[in-house]
């Protein structure tokens, strides 16, 4: 089997985090060749390249009249894409950008030069647009598949389901999105399959140090985190003065409009302390120092935080989400409304018994050590025979 992938690395995310692992670990095992989102290309490429040179010939559309007048500046620059690209592409893509479009043209023409059995979009959001066009699409052979990281909520809101009905197979990241998605296509090839995680190089101390009389609460990253409801749980915990909240949260995210005030208010907390720029070893102590992991969501479908925690031994007290439920039980978590007093009393009930925060601790590692990316593979592998027959 021949594979084409079409990556994309997250600069916020360290060598042990995030999707891009998977390509990672199938790339030692599968004839494979990988497109990086990013991918620097200029028109005199783009003139030349086999798919756009060979493939549209003949075609005489507004649509491949707008793609070409890209082609034709004398670089494809920034500002030219963003002109046509409600054109292009549609207002239903948010995510898509001149990088991704870039990458794609790149990605086009592999599939269109050279025999590829399945191509892999790694985050069909952010990368699928051209082969979203019927025009494009069927011009290139192989199958291609995807593999979608947002929830059926964003998909609602902000774009449109039906930008992916012409991929062959789908892969989504929890057994509840993937029931969502059956029912919009019913006869297509579209599975869960879990996100993996690094459970080598996250894990637990292999001794727990002396207990500290300061209780530590983690919380990383913003997409889709209930910033109002984590605000309102530090104001409502001042009964706890030995406890401490550790926020890993990039500088640059700190002034989202949607909950900058929120941030500036807790800030005056002296028992709330912030993070940024922390390298993949200093990650790891602060999941391993930490006693729970907490996490109020909006929404999500697989959470790299909560699963990283979990590998490091964290007990995670979240919000009461569908999609959370593949990858936690009520035996290493805590479920919740988005109810700030509901989190205090769980906090509370975790610093009274060191026992069933241990025994939560257990069984968080047990759940992550089976979420490897080796048994991730393997079912990813599965799907790709089952997309072919």
């Amino acid at each position: 089997m021949n594979l084409l992938f079409l990556r994309e690395k997250f600069g916020h995310m360290g060598n042990h985090s995030g999707y891009d692992l998977l390509f990672q670990h199938l790339s030692h095992q599968m004839e494979h060749k990988s497109i990086w989102r990013g991918d620097k290309i200029t028109s005199r490429n783009l003139k030349k390249n086999h798919f756009f040179s060979e493939k549209l010939k003949g075609y005489s559309t507004g649509f491949k009249h707008e793609l070409q007048s890209i082609i034709q500046t004398t670089r494809v620059w920034e500002s030219t894409f963003h002109r046509f690209k409600s054109i292009i592409i549609g207002s239903t893509f948010p995510f898509y950008t001149y990088r991704s479009f870039v990458s794609e043209c790149v990605f086009l023409n592999e599939l269109a030069k050279e025999k590829f059995d399945i191509g892999h979009v790694g985050y069909v959001e952010n990368n699928f647009g051209l082969l979203s066009k019927k025009e494009i699409r069927t011009q290139v052979k192989g199958k291609i598949v995807g593999t979608v990281h947002q929830p059926m909520s964003w998909w609602k809101l902000y774009s449109n389901p039906d930008n992916i009905a012409l991929l062959d197979g789908i892969i989504t990241l929890s057994e509840y999105e993937c029931s969502l998605w059956k029912k919009i296509f019913p006869d297509k090839n579209i599975a869960f399959i879990p996100h993996g995680i690094d459970s080598t190089f996250f894990s637990p101390l292999p001794e727990k140090s002396a207990a500290s009389n300061t209780f530590k609460i983690i919380f990383t990253g913003h997409w889709l985190r209930n910033m109002h409801v984590m605000g309102e749980i530090v104001e409502k915990s001042h009964e706890f003065r030995n406890i401490e909240f550790h926020f890993i949260l990039p500088i640059s995210k700190r002034d989202q409009p949607s909950f900058k005030h929120v941030l500036q208010k807790i800030a005056r907390d002296q028992r709330v302390k912030f993070y940024t720029d922390l390298s993949d070893l200093e990650l790891l102590e602060k999941y391993r120092t930490a006693d729970i992991m907490l996490m109020p969501l909006i929404d999500c479908t697989a959470n790299n935080a909560i699963m990283e925690a979990m590998s490091c031994g964290l007990p995670i007290v979240s919000s009461d989400l569908q999609s959370l439920k593949s990858y936690v039980s009520d035996k290493n978590s805590i479920l919740l409304p988005d109810d700030a007093r509901a989190y205090v009393d769980s906090i509370k009930s975790l610093i009274e018994s060191q026992n069933k925060r241990q025994e939560m601790s257990v069984k968080s590692r047990e759940i992550a050590e089976g979420l490897s990316w080796e048994e991730v593979t393997a079912d990813i592998k599965d799907f790709y025979n089952e997309v072919l027959q």
